[in-house]
């Protein structure tokens, strides 16, 4: 599922505030008929609400920059996903948590003659950080999370149930009880931080202390880090790795949380930057060794890596003295 990069691209206009989260889609009279609100809400928070049914197929691709956000789903039929990656079918009363590091490409399907119902809210990372630098990626900790994401590309995508107060809201902002265009909008602006909170409490509620992993788990779960550790540079998904080492892929990821203190995805991601400075440390290129451990985005790997070690590949490349 991937369109040409050059067809949402074109430079951005002085006033185009919403590109700093959202893609500039072409215009079209199906487009004009299923966006039902786009709104400025804050400096770096976008509030969409896609409704309607368009009579041909529309595709919503990625904003080409570093963005998290949330998408309440109120209709089914739709498919989203990053590229090269597994496809999310959300289902009516969906709650899914995104997050791109950088630019990556993924896109949304709206098929031709389908109900579609969601709204969507996105905030840059300096506009989530004022608001307490919510862990997007605790999202997929979750037990009942579906997992869609793309690490090695720097996209996390994670579907679950969305709780009904958070349901409730979201489909309530098309009806705002207030008359006025200044109250509308405040009222719409209250709406957005009360499901961000929802939201915030959801991902930091630790559920039940789960089981004590079984000997034969253990064994099977050695045997996942082990496969992890021999092929760095696979593109590993978490359901392709749980059929190879014979787990169910929700056991894999509790026995991971439970085992190694961290999901699939964060202990993969732990290796691979390890593995990155000890490349480094070698000589390598820092285009090499992103390339040799799983990372097709360099601008991402570089985030990655200082974010891990504390400097950037290339400083720590030179700190190792390779020429």
């Amino acid at each position: 599922m991937s369109l040409p990069a050059s067809l949402y691209s074109a430079p951005r206009l002085a006033h185009e505030w919403w590109r700093d989260t959202l893609p500039t889609v072409p215009t079209s009279a199906d487009w004009e008929k299923t966006i039902a609100l786009v709104e400025r809400i804050d400096e770096g928070v976008s509030l969409v609400v896609l409704k309607g049914r368009p009579a041909s197929t529309l595709w919503l691709p990625a904003p080409g920059t570093a963005v998290a956000g949330m998408q309440i789903w109120l209709s089914d039929g739709c498919q989203v996903g990053f590229d090269q990656g597994p496809q999310a079918l959300p289902r009516t009363g969906d709650l899914a948590l995104f997050e791109h590091a950088g630019p990556v490409g993924s896109l949304t399907r709206i098929p031709a003659g389908a109900d579609v119902h969601v709204v969507d809210v996105r905030f840059t990372p300096a506009a989530l950080r004022m608001h307490g630098a919510l862990e997007w990626a605790a999202g997929l900790q979750s037990p009942d999370a579906r997992d869609y994401s793309v690490p090695a590309q720097g996209g996390m995508l994670a579907m679950r149930a969305a709780p009904a107060p958070l349901l409730a809201v979201a489909a309530g902002m098309l009806k705002p009880p207030v008359q006025s265009r200044q109250a509308r909008a405040l009222w719409r602006r209250a709406r957005v931080y009360d499901m961000l909170a929802l939201v915030t409490d959801l991902v930091g509620v630790r559920g039940p202390t789960p089981e004590p992993l079984d000997a034969e788990t253990m064994k099977r779960l050695d045997l996942a880090q082990q496969t992890l550790r021999q092929d760095l540079g696979h593109p590993w998904a978490v359901a392709g790795l749980a059929r190879h080492v014979g787990l169910p892929e929700k056991r894999l990821q509790a026995a991971f949380r439970l085992g190694a203190g961290m999901s699939v995805y964060a202990y993969l991601r732990k290796l691979r930057l390890d593995a990155a400075a000890d490349l480094l440390h070698g000589g390598a290129s820092v285009t090499d060794a992103a390339i040799s451990v799983g990372f097709s985005n360099l601008s991402h790997f570089s985030k990655s890596f200082r974010d891990r070690h504390g400097v950037p590949p290339g400083l720590w490349r030179e700190a190792s003295g390779a020429a």
